[in-house]
């Protein structure tokens, strides 16, 4: 199956979450959503 992950940023969780859905088989791809709110920040570190 192949999955697309939109996350904020490539955390923990999301580090998680990708590498056990490559182990079970899935083709997976993450865009990061770099569109914030106003006012916010993000840190792709």
């Amino acid at each position: 199956m192949r999955i697309l992950l939109l996350p904020h940023s490539f955390n923990s969780l999301t580090q998680r979450l990708h590498v056990e859905l490559r182990e079970r088989g899935h083709a997976v791809s993450v865009e990061l959503d770099i569109h914030a709110a106003p006012g916010v920040t993000l840190s792709l570190a």
